[in-house]
């Protein structure tokens, strides 16, 4: 087990290189001169000299990559272009309600997405079901932004549950802050919500036609006891699996709600960015970004390793 943790350790390092290595590349070969884009097209050339001097500009692009690489791992992403502020405390404060929001979503995501595919396994023969079950699939088929706009709409404009772009800062009003993410978080919560619906169907309904259920039953275990003790066990594997790929999307996939919302989000700070050519903080954002993903897969598989006995056999044979 230690070995095999290592062994997953490693690849993360590699593969948080690669991305580092690829994001570097790209941001390389966008056109602009981040110099004058400091600077200003009436910047002179003892001013963009300078710039560039600071900045390692005049360094070929292995020195360069070095050199960015390294202030990357001390946490130093640079001075934002267009705020004139160091990158780090940009992202900070809004990796933090990014976080929040994320956490929110995937809360919301679990708590109905569980409950709901484990009822249509068990109720599978029912009209409900059956309904239930048209209903995830229309979910996968309509695009995330819809949610985020429908909910805003119904219940921000029609219903007047909240009002959209209003926000609070959680330094201001902690309570009001975890509420003002609330339908942000279930706008970008319920895509997901039918995926992972799905897929705790599809796993409760394969372990239900066990022949270990059947022995359960036959001894007068109760379907509670069959269902918390025997199917969701052996069916947590895939579900996990899938859970950890939607905490990641929906790590990185907050941007269409932060928009809607008016939330100071993470997202709008990468839109923000993109919009002014801000290479320093496009990059910083993109590489957490990747990073979250890369780490948060990562962990699932040891996750996954850890609670289920059958992937340690088979990873010890």
């Amino acid at each position: 087990m230690p070995l095999f943790i290592l062994r997953r350790l490693f690849t993360l390092c590699a593969t948080l290189f690669a991305v580092s290595l690829i994001v570097f590349a790209l941001f390389q070969a966008a056109p602009g001169d981040p110099a004058v884009m400091i600077a200003g097209l009436n910047a002179s050339q003892e001013q963009l000299s300078v710039i560039r001097e600071k900045l390692n500009l005049d360094a070929g692009p292995a020195a360069q990559y070095v050199y960015w690489l390294r202030d990357i791992i001390r946490a130093d992403f640079g001075t934002s272009i267009q705020y004139g502020l160091p990158v780090r405390e940009l992202v900070f404060d809004r990796l933090l309600i990014s976080a929040a929001l994320a956490a929110e979503s995937l809360a919301i995501t679990v708590c109905l997405a569980v409950p709901a595919g484990i009822f249509m396994a068990y109720k599978r023969r029912s009209a409900a079901a059956a309904a239930l079950r048209h209903l995830t699939v229309i979910g996968l088929s309509v695009p995330h932004y819809f949610f985020s706009i429908l909910i805003a709409l119904l219940f921000g404009l029609v219903l007047r549950v909240f009002v959209p772009g209003q926000f609070f800062h959680y330094s201001d009003d902690a309570a009001a802050f975890w509420q003002s993410l609330f339908f942000p978080a279930l706008a970008a919560a319920l895509p997901n919500c039918c995926v992972l619906a799905q897929s705790v169907y599809t796993s409760a309904v394969g372990e239900l036609s066990g022949a270990y259920v059947r022995t359960a039953r036959s001894k007068g275990a109760g379907e509670w006891r069959i269902l918390t003790r025997h199917v969701m066990p052996n069916a947590l594997r895939p579900i996990l699996t899938m859970a950890g790929m939607i905490a990641a999307d929906i790590c990185s996939g907050t941007v269409v709600a932060e928009q809607v919302f008016g939330i100071p989000g993470m997202g709008r700070l990468l839109i923000s960015g993109i919009a002014r050519r801000d290479f320093p903080l496009v990059m910083a954002v993109t590489v957490y970004v990747s990073a979250v993903i890369v780490i948060v897969n990562c962990a699932v598989e040891i996750v996954i390793r850890i609670i289920d006995p059958r992937v340690r056999t088979a990873g010890g044979s």
